[in-house]
């Protein structure tokens, strides 16, 4: 019988341990930030009981302080581009990526909208500046003026496709001051 519960409590630990290292954090590639003492790391939730959900780490290089902005569970980065432009004073991260699952099919899918997301470069503000519900189809980076303009529509009919029927509609945002300038 104490041999039989120690066998048991050996067989709990070990299944415990065994589950713990099937959840890691996986790092993609590192970029550096020209003109600041930060780098980046794409990096992805792994493991069996994982959610995949992507997320960024900012390095200062001179410090070694980190920093990791998160997005929400099975979120996908489909492309970072750096902001500098040092005649106005303006240096971000704009990151393009799907981050809601809006047809609630139990993930990111196909169907779901990109969206436009503006991060600092040490990784402390993340401001998404589209909605949940708007589908992101081209954008524009005023480097005199420091806006972003965006064209897209809302899909009305929840079918994940751009019809007639559905409202397009401009954004322009100002990246210095982070503030909604019009939505027509």
């Amino acid at each position: 019988m104490k041999y039989s519960l120690i066998a048991a409590c050996l067989l709990v630990a070990g299944s415990s341990f065994a589950q713990d290292k099937m959840n890691y954090e996986h790092y993609n590639r590192i970029t550096e930030i020209p003109g600041t003492d930060y780098v980046y790391a794409t990096a992805e939730h792994m493991g069996k009981r994982s959610s995949g959900a992507d997320f960024l780490m900012f390095i200062n290089t001179r410090t070694g302080e980190t920093r990791k902005v998160d997005f929400p569970n099975g979120s996908e980065i489909h492309e970072i581009k750096q902001l500098k432009y040092d005649s106005i004073g303006l240096h971000k991260l704009m990151v393009l990526g799907k981050t809601v699952d809006l047809n609630d099919k139990g993930g990111i899918s196909y169907g779901d909208p990109r969206q436009v997301i503006i991060v600092s470069v040490d990784g402390k503000e993340k401001t998404v500046i589209t909605e949940d519900g708007y589908y992101v189809k081209h954008w524009y980076i005023s480097p005199s003026h420091g806006t972003i303009t965006v064209l897209g529509y809302y899909d009305s009919n929840s079918n994940g496709r751009l019809d007639k029927s559905d409202k397009s509609e401009t954004i322009v945002y100002d990246l210095k001051k982070m503030k909604l300038l019009s939505k027509t």
